[in-house]
């Protein structure tokens, strides 16, 4: 179950390595997530959901060194301050959009239209 917190208009779920939560329709667990609403009052958000395949799992990398590095990842994505992430991509849209990394950084694809 992750732990929920907001920080200059991102909204953070914290996972823990005790209590991983699939993330359905793959073999992969979610370590960390985002969503960056940079409107203010506004349904739409700009999500990042990164995830650990069980192939890594098996490969050695562990729960929590997967969910730490996606954390310090995450961080930067989502970083207002920082140009060219993707809290300026959340500026421009118009509808939700949520993509998915794998939890070193890797693009895997768009989760959502």
């Amino acid at each position: 179950m992750a732990t929920h917190r907001w920080q200059n208009g991102v909204h953070y779920y914290e996972y823990s390595p005790d209590s991983p939560e699939r993330y359905e329709g793959m073999d992969a667990f979610k370590v960390s997530e985002a969503y960056i609403y940079a409107q203010p009052d506004s349904s739409v958000a700009f999500g990042i959901v990164m995830v650990i395949s069980g192939r890594d799992l098996l490969g050695g990398i562990t729960m929590e060194q997967a969910i730490n590095t996606a954390r310090d990842l995450l961080h930067n994505m989502v970083k207002p301050d920082l140009a060219g992430n993707h809290y300026d991509d959340a500026k421009k849209l118009t509808e939700s959009k949520t993509l998915l990394y794998t939890w070193n950084g890797q693009f895997i694809r768009q989760a959502l239209p």
